[in-house]
């Protein structure tokens, strides 16, 4: 009798080892045969910020067919992931709050035998999340900028304790076709903001969300997807470029932009060479700045950084955009007038919230001659116009920093005031606070012998000149088209410009410079838009390819 026990005792043991090393041999197996295994993209990762009080969407990917459960807070939520390998789950909206824990488990079911089946599952556990206001940050070198490369910002660095700000930076990178997700190896996690970390984030879009956090007291997250030098034909997708008659250039030749790139790569050091060597040497009439050529791999490719850092990110749920590009399409400024509203159109379209608010910094004042560079400079006036006349694009929102920019520094120094002027335009668009977010934008001209009354919108309580100096910037032009510094003075809420010597004048100009020293302002202490009044032609007009 004992040695039936034992016979019987050896033999469930016998099962339970084959149990064990068939269960052993299925997951190998699996992780041998699998092309999909449950992962999420790289944008969702520790310490992140979630959209508060809408619903939002969670996705990734894992083997088709098998049952995916997400948990987060109260939230329980399956699907079934799809033929393509791919699956998501929209979550309820939820308040501001946290720290929550997110986990995801995949579940699959395989069967060893008529009698025996083995369930395998996977999991990925996100943690310390927070639920707020998510804010996208793109653009060029002004945005990427970082804190750690201002001046006199010790205090800020030293007080930046701010464990509910917290920013993702996603890393540099350009490709030909759009990507699902961003490789988890040059992804950083989402970080927040202490005086050992905030040395990293973009300047401006700390400040922006630091005035935010203050104003909503909820949690602020900023994803900072932006390249120094960057055109905005590369942020945009390359299908709505080919849309547009005027942009329709930039992108029809991406095939021979791949056959030529060694050799303008070639070219384009060579040129640089010269250019180090004239400055270092102090070189008069140095040779031009040279520019980047454009082809795959490089940050100029049409449509290159969309595909890499931006398509990644689509359709993570964000409160809107904050935009600091334009500097280096500024020899092509008149083509921006179509290139920038149809990217932000694309944005919006890819994303699906609807018309999000898009908000935007016109260009700094500097000394373009500081830096020769071919094709030339003096196109900044028109840029500024071509970010002026963008506010016709539903819900978008422009900070003028004229008056705070470096003429010596293409990237000044004063980023808090761009990114508090960009929060007065959130708090005013976004989230219903009565504040004056602009300062006085040209609305009309009226004729009255030899003045010119100019009116505007944004004036808040009433014009006033930022030094309490007589009005400065303006200038006047007859019907010969060249222009005079004019008398300008303010009267009520309107501007009255003439000139002696012009008895019939047509047009004004204010700021109208790369560099300009215009001083008008409203009440509020919020600069004016540089503008003109006339439509006469361009130096840029017709300029279409880099």
């Amino acid at each position: 009798m004992k040695m039936m026990t034992h016979v019987k005792e050896d033999h469930a043991k016998a099962i339970r080892l084959c149990v064990l090393v068939l269960t052993l041999m299925v997951y190998s197996l699996k992780g041998a045969i699998a092309v999909a295994e449950l992962k999420l993209p790289a944008v969702f990762s520790d310490n992140m910020v979630l959209q508060r009080n809408r619903d939002f969407k969670v996705w990734g990917w894992a083997e088709a067919g098998e049952q995916i459960t997400l948990t987060l807070g109260s939230n329980s939520i399956e699907t079934e992931c799809d033929l393509d390998k791919r699956w998501s789950v929209i979550v309820p909206a939820m308040e501001a709050g946290g720290p929550y824990i997110m986990t995801v488990s995949s579940q699959d079911t395989v069967s060893i035998s008529d009698s025996l089946t083995v369930a395998l599952t996977d999991t990925i556990t996100v943690s310390n999340i927070l639920i707020g206001e998510v804010w996208l940050c793109s653009g060029q070198s002004n945005m990427q900028w970082t804190m750690g490369r201002l001046k006199d910002i010790d205090h800020d660095i030293a007080s930046a304790d701010y464990p509910e700000i917290r920013m993702l930076t996603v890393p540099l990178l350009t490709t030909v076709v759009p990507q699902d997700s961003i490789p988890a190896n040059k992804m950083p996690s989402w970080v927040s903001a202490s005086p050992d970390t905030v040395h990293s984030f973009s300047a401006v879009a700390y400040y922006f969300g630091k005035e935010l956090h203050e104003r909503l007291r909820v949690p602020i997250g900023l994803i900072n997807s932006s390249w120094g030098g960057s055109v905005a034909e590369a942020w945009t997708r390359a299908e709505t470029l080919r849309a547009y008659p005027e942009l329709a250039p930039i992108a029809s030749n991406l095939d021979s932009l791949a056959r030529v790139q060694p050799e303008e790569l070639r070219r384009y050091e060579e040129r640089r060479e010269a250019y180090n060597t004239a400055i270092q040497d102090s070189i008069p009439n140095p040779p031009p700045y040279p520019l980047y050529p454009r082809g795959p791999g490089t940050r100029d490719y049409p449509g290159g950084l969309y595909n890499a850092m931006i398509h990644p990110l689509v359709p993570y749920t964000i409160a809107g955009v904050i935009w600091y590009q334009g500097e280096s399409n500024s020899v092509r400024a008149v083509q921006y007038r179509t290139l920038f509203p149809a990217m932000i159109r694309d944005w919006r379209t890819v994303w699906g919230q609807g018309d999000f608010p898009f908000l935007y910094v016109q260009l700094a004042n500097w000394d373009t001659k500081t830096i020769p560079r071919d094709g030339g400079w003096g196109s900044w006036p028109e840029l500024r116009e071509a970010q002026l006349m963008s506010l016709q694009v539903p819900n978008t929102g422009m900070a003028v920093i004229t008056d705070i920019g470096d003429p010596k520094n293409i990237h000044p120094n004063n980023k808090w005031d761009v990114g508090r002027r960009l929060a007065l335009n959130a708090l005013d668009m976004a989230y219903g606070y009565t504040v004056i977010r602009s300062g006085p934008i040209f609305s009309s001209m009226f004729r009255n012998g030899k003045t010119l009354r100019l009116r505007f919108r944004h004036v808040a309580e009433g014009l006033v000149t930022g030094n309490l100096d007589a009005l400065s910037g303006f200038t006047i032009a007859g019907d010969d088209r060249v222009f005079h510094e004019a008398v300008a003075r303010i009267k009520g809420k309107e501007i009255v410009v003439e000139h002696p010597d012009i008895a019939n004048p047509a047009a004004i100009r204010y700021s109208w410079d790369d560099n300009p020293n215009g001083n008008l302002y409203n009440t509020a202490g919020l600069p004016a838009s540089p503008f003109r009044t006339d439509s006469w032609p361009e130096i840029t007009r017709g300029k279409l390819l880099p």
